[in-house]
C-alpha cells in the first residue's frame, strides 16, 4: 500500500471539518464562558468530597464500546484521573505498578516493559499498547517504545488494562493483555500551562501546553523535554565473577523532545478529529543479543483522523518510526525505519432489546527497511469482528465474539471470545470467560541475517573473540494462547473490589535459542580443533517454534473512597511459576518466570488546595533469560519501592508545586538481572497555569 493514497484520503475527509472551521466565529461562546465562572452546583460539591461512584466508571477496551466494569467480559482495571494527576510517577511502568497481574520493568533511563499475567522480559512483546485506541505497538520487532508517547502524563484521563488477551476484537498481538491511554480533550484542559521540574539524577524537564475550545471546535498543541542521568550499573554476571571488560560498556541517559497537536470539530452529536505529534528518544535498549545506544536522531511521529458518533467509530492513521542504534558490547549498527498505515472501523447496535452487537475490521500495511533483517520490506494484515452480548434475563448475559485476521506471513487466524455474567444484584457480577489471542512473528523474528562479534573465556583463561551468526525463520507459526479465567467483581459500599483467577495456556511459543555450536570438526577462525570446547561457543542463534508454557494466577484488588478526595487502593497477585508442558530434547525452552508474589497499597487524595500520594509495592524475586547467554541470566532479589508526593496551590489556583520522590528508601534495586540500579528520584515541578 503506498502511503500517498492513504495521505490522501486523510486530507479528503478533513475537509468538512475544515471548511466547518472557517465559519466558526473566533470569540468563545459567552454563555458557556460565564458558566465556566459560575460557582460549582451541590451535586459537584459532593462529587469533590466523596469522590465519583463507582457505577460511572465506563471503559471501551474491552468491547470496543463504552460499558461499566461490571459489565465487562474480562478483567479490566482503570487507573483514574486522580491517581493520575497526584502519582509521583515520571513513566508509565511506575503508575501502574498498583494494578493486578500487571508485571512491570524498568532496564535503563529510557526503557520500560509492561505485560499482564506473563513475565516482563527486557522487551516484552506480548503486550498491545494503545493511545486513544491508536496502536503504538512496534510490528518490526513487537516491542511497545513507552518513551516516545507525545502526550504528557497530565493530559492521561484514565488508562485502562485490560489483564487477559484481546485479539478477540483488537486482532494480532493482543496475546497477554491491553493496555489503552485515553487523554483529556481540548475542551477539558482548556487554558494555557507552563511548567519545569528538576531533580535528582540529573533530571531535568520542562514543557508548555495551550488548549481553547469555541462551540464547536477545539484544539490543543503541546511541547515538552525530558531528560535523565544515566543510572548505576553492576559490572558482575549473576554468580558474583567480574564481567570481562569486554562485556561492559558506557551506561547514558536520555533525551525526549515531544510535540503533540489535536483538533476536535462537533456538531449534532459527530465528533471529527485530527491529530499529529512527534516523539524523539535517546538512551539505552536492551536486547537478546545485548544493548543498543538508541541516537538522539531517534524519533515517532503519527497522523491520526478519527470520526464517532453513537453508532460508528472510524479511524485513519500512519506511524512513521526512524532511527539509528549501535550495539556497545560489538560495534553493530541497527538503522531501522518503518512506516504502519492503518484503517477501521466499528459500529455498534441493538437489536429486539435482548442484542448488543459490536462488529468492525481493520486493514494494516507496513513498509519496513532493517538494516539486521533485509528479507522483507513490507507486511499486509486484516481483520473482521463480530461480538454479541445477549441478556438471557435480568441477572445472566453472555458474550459471544469472534474475529478472523489475515496476514501474508501467517494466512488466516481464528480469535473466539464468549463470557457468562451473572448479576446476582446490579452491584456486583461473577464472570466465567474463555479467550484466545495471538501474537504474529515480526520481520526480525522472520527475516533476521547478521553476524556479530562474540567473547569467550577458555579454559586455559586466554579471551577468544568469534564470531556467532543471527538468524530468522521464515516458516515461523504464531504464538496462541487459550486463555479461562473466573471473577467476581463488587461494589461494596463506597468500595470496588475484585478478585479473579486464571489459567493461561501458551503454544508454539517464539524463541531465540543457540542452533549450532562450533566443534572440533568445525572449529571458528583462529582455534585449533583441540582447542574448542564442546557446546560452548554457539555458532548460530535462530528464532524457532519451541514448547508449550501454562501460566496460572491468583489477583485480588480493592479501591475505595472515603470521602473529601481521599482513594485508597490495594491489589495482591499470586503468580505460579511458568510450567514447561513440551519441551526441545536438544535445547531445552528456559523461560523467563514471574514474581510470585506482588502487594501494591496507595493512597491519594486532591482538595482545592493540597493533593498528595504515597504508594508501597513489593516485589518478589523473578527469573529472566532473556538477555545474551546463560552467563548473563538469573534471578532478581525480592524489592520494596516506595513513592510519595505532595502538592499545593498557590494565587488563585495558577500556581503549583508538586513535590515528588520514587524510590524514598533509596534502595539499589534490579528489576532485571541485566538491567541497570534504580535509585532515589525526588524532583521538584512548578507549574504555572493561565
Amino acid at each position: 500500500m503506498s502511503p500517498r493514497p492513504l495521505l490522501a484520503l486523510l486530507l479528503a475527509l478533513a475537509l468538512p471539518a475544515a471548511a466547518a472551521l472557517a465559519e466558526e466565529a473566533p470569540e468563545k461562546d459567552a454563555a458557556k464562558e460565564e458558566g465556566a465562572r459560575s460557582k460549582p452546583t451541590a451535586d459537584e460539591e459532593i462529587e469533590a468530597l466523596v469522590g465519583p461512584t463507582h457505577e460511572e466508571k465506563v471503559v471501551v477496551t474491552a468491547s470496543r464500546r463504552e460499558e461499566s466494569v461490571l459489565d465487562a467480559p474480562v478483567s479490566v482495571t482503570v487507573v483514574g484521573e486522580q491517581q493520575v494527576e497526584t502519582s509521583a510517577a515520571d513513566n508509565v511502568a511506575d503508575l501502574l505498578r498498583g494494578v493486578p497481574g500487571l508485571n512491570a520493568t524498568q532496564t535503563s533511563a529510557r526503557q520500560i516493559s509492561v505485560a499482564t499475567r506473563t513475565p516482563a522480559s527486557a522487551l516484552a512483546n506480548s503486550q498491545l499498547v494503545l493511545i486513544d485506541g491508536r496502536s503504538i505497538y512496534q510490528d518490526f520487532f513487537g516491542l511497545v517504545m513507552w518513551d516516545v508517547l507525545p502526550v504528557q502524563m497530565d493530559e492521561l484521563k484514565q488508562v485502562e488494562v485490560l489483564r487477559g488477551p484481546g485479539s478477540a476484537v483488537w486482532g494480532a498481538n493482543a496475546l497477554s493483555g491491553v493496555v489503552n491511554a485515553r487523554t483529556k480533550t481540548p475542551r477539558e484542559l482548556e487554558g494555557g500551562l507552563v511548567w519545569a521540574h528538576a531533580g535528582e539524577q540529573g533530571t531535568r524537564a520542562g514543557g508548555f501546553r495551550w488548549a481553547q475550545a469555541w462551540e464547536r471546535f477545539s484544539w490543543k498543541i503541546s511541547t515538552s523535554w525530558f531528560e535523565q542521568e544515566p543510572w548505576e550499573r553492576e559490572n558482575v554476571f549473576y554468580d558474583g565473577t567480574p564481567i570481562p571488560d569486554s562485556f561492559q560498556f558506557d551506561n547514558e541517559g536520555t533525551e525526549q523532545p515531544k510535540i503533540d497537536l489535536r483538533l476536535d470539530y462537533e456538531r449534532d452529536g459527530k465528533t471529527w478529529g485530527y491529530r499529529a505529534g512527534h516523539g524523539a528518544t535517546a538512551g539505552i535498549m536492551h536486547t537478546g543479543i545485548g544493548p543498543f545506544q538508541v541516537r538522539k536522531k531517534s524519533y515517532m511521529q503519527y497522523l491520526d483522523f478519527s470520526y464517532e458518533d453513537e453508532v460508528t467509530q472510524a479511524k485513519l492513521y500512519v506511524n512513521r518510526l526512524d532511527g539509528e542504534a549501535l550495539n556497545l558490547l560489538n560495534g553493530l549498527e541497527f538503522l531501522f525505519a518503518t512506516d504502519t498505515f492503518v484503517g477501521e472501523i466499528s459500529q455498534q447496535r441493538e437489536l429486539a432489546g435482548r442484542h448488543r452487537l459490536v462488529y468492525g475490521g481493520n486493514l494494516r500495511s507496513n513498509k519496513f527497511d532493517l538494516s539486521l533483517a533485509p528479507g522483507e520490506n513490507e507486511r499486509l494484515e486484516a481483520g473482521a469482528f463480530l461480538e454479541d452480548r445477549v441478556a438471557l434475563n435480568e441477572r445472566w448475559s453472555l458474550n459471544g465474539g469472534l474475529r478472523v485476521d489475515y496476514s501474508d506471513t501467517i494466512g488466516y487466524t481464528l480469535s473466539p471470545r464468549t463470557s457468562l455474567i451473572y448479576k446476582p444484584t446490579p452491584r456486583q457480577s461473577w464472570r466465567l470467560a474463555y479467550n484466545r489471542a495471538f501474537r504474529a512473528p515480526s520481520l526480525v523474528n522472520n527475516y533476521l541475517d547478521t553476524a556479530v562479534p562474540n567473547l569467550a573465556i577458555l579454559p586455559n583463561g586466554n579471551q577468544f573473540v568469534f564470531v556467532t551468526f543471527a538468524q530468522g525463520d521464515e516458516d515461523l507459526k504464531e504464538e496462541t494462547v487459550d486463555a479461562f479465567e473466573l471473577g467476581w467483581t463488587g461494589i461494596v459500599g463506597t468500595s470496588m473490589i475484585s478478585a479473579a483467577i486464571y489459567r493461561n495456556v501458551t503454544s508454539e511459543l517464539i524463541d531465540f535459542a543457540q542452533a549450532e555450536y562450533y566443534s572440533a570438526e568445525d572449529p571458528p577462525n583462529g582455534l585449533r580443533p583441540e582447542e574448542v570446547p564442546e557446546r560452548e561457543l554457539v555458532k548460530t542463534y535462530r528464532y524457532r517454534n519451541v514448547g508449550e508454557t501454562v501460566d496460572e494466577g491468583l489477583e485480588l484488588s480493592v479501591e475505595t473512597w472515603w470521602g473529601r478526595g481521599v482513594l485508597t487502593t490495594a491489589s495482591y497477585t499470586w503468580q505460579n511459576p511458568t510450567k514447561v508442558t513440551e519441551d526441545d530434547p536438544i535445547e531445552p525452552l528456559i523461560p523467563n518466570l514471574s514474581p510470585r508474589h506482588q502487594l501494591s497499597l496507595g493512597v491519594s487524595w486532591q482538595g482545592p488546595r493540597y493533593q498528595g500520594s504515597f504508594s508501597a509495592s513489593w516485589t518478589d524475586q523473578a527469573f529472566f533469560a532473556d538477555v545474551l547467554d546463560d552467563r548473563f541470566w538469573g534471578e532478581t532479589e525480592d524489592y520494596w519501592l516506595l513513592n510519595a508526593s505532595f502538592g499545593a496551590k498557590f494565587l488563585k489556583d495558577s500556581m503549583e508545586v508538586k513535590l515528588s520522590a520514587t524510590n524514598l528508601l533509596d534502595d539499589p534495586i534490579k528489576q532485571h538481572v541485566f538491567g541497570d540500579i534504580i535509585r532515589r528520584k525526588a524532583t521538584l515541578e512548578l507549574r504555572y497555569r493561565f
